[in-house]
């Protein structure tokens, strides 16, 4: 069963049994899920057994590609997580092998805020990744907006085509264009020192975060014939734990936010 928060101008619907997943971001104004809604074709068989659904918003916790021993997307998505309602707030903790999560979720009028505490259980230092695996529809999305500075690849992402074909501006800030089904996807990543700004038909999403990168996954078509835009926060300008930089000591911690604002 769903665990449902109501509060301000918004309905927020996590569901503990697949693993903390917010499945719902309802703006009652629009009258519509903000979030990638979930589609059972897009329902994605991992290596080890488990099955991933492409939609929503999870956590990846301590990687999001397959690494170091750690399976693909991490832990936390396969945890079922203790959820608890205080007042406007959304409390989901997470115990995983190794880790304890901790998320705040925490709802105004027009804005969504969340706020993750990602501590090391175990005994010795170990290194951290964490992403906040947001997803959103295609459908409307007119334009986005993304913060200037290199293009740094994702898995299999040739940065220089695509600054060359898909995205406008530079070190002051990107552009995506002509945003379509093309039956593509790729994924880069880029300094999180400014918002991402999506234009929709019916509003403006703008999007904050202090984790210090931005995970941008445009998908066209390509991955499980869906039409999806991920912009994830994210500690690490990578998907594989092997990459990180971010070493924590036994009960060491590592707080990110992530902010949603509507307009």
């Amino acid at each position: 069963m769903p665990i449902i928060l109501e509060a301000a101008g918004f309905r927020v619907s996590v569901l503990p049994e697949q693993g903390g997943k917010v499945s719902e971001l309802y703006h009652y104004g629009l009258r519509r899920n903000l979030l990638l809604p979930r589609l059972p074709t897009a329902d994605l068989p991992l290596p080890d057994g488990a099955v991933f659904s492409v939609s929503g918003w999870d956590e990846c916790l301590p990687t999001v590609g397959a690494s170091l021993g750690m399976p693909e997307l991490g832990y936390a998505w396969r945890t079922t997580p203790e959820c608890r309602i205080d007042g406007n707030r959304l409390l989901t903790r997470w115990e995983v092998t190794g880790w304890r999560l901790g998320r705040v979720t925490t709802v105004e009028e027009h804005t969504v805020t969340t706020r993750c505490v990602m501590t090391n259980l175990g005994t010795k230092d170990s290194p951290l990744l964490w992403a906040g695996h947001v997803l959103l529809p295609l459908e409307g999305l007119r334009e986005v907006t993304l913060p200037g500075g290199d293009l740094l690849p994702g898995p299999g992402c040739d940065v220089e085509e695509l600054a060359r074909d898909r995205l406008s501006g530079g070190r002051n800030g990107w552009q995506v264009r002509d945003i379509r089904r093309r039956d593509l996807n790729w994924k880069f990543f880029l300094p999180a020192d400014r918002p991402v700004v999506l234009q929709y038909a019916d509003a403006v999403l703008t999007m904050t975060t202090d984790a210090g990168w931005w995970g941008i996954w445009l998908n066209e078509g390509q991955f499980c014939n869906l039409l999806c835009i991920g912009v994830e926060p994210t500690t690490v300008p990578s998907d594989m734990l092997a990459d990180s930089p971010i070493r924590l000591p036994p009960a060491g911690a590592a707080m990110a936010s992530w902010n949603l604002k509507v307009r």
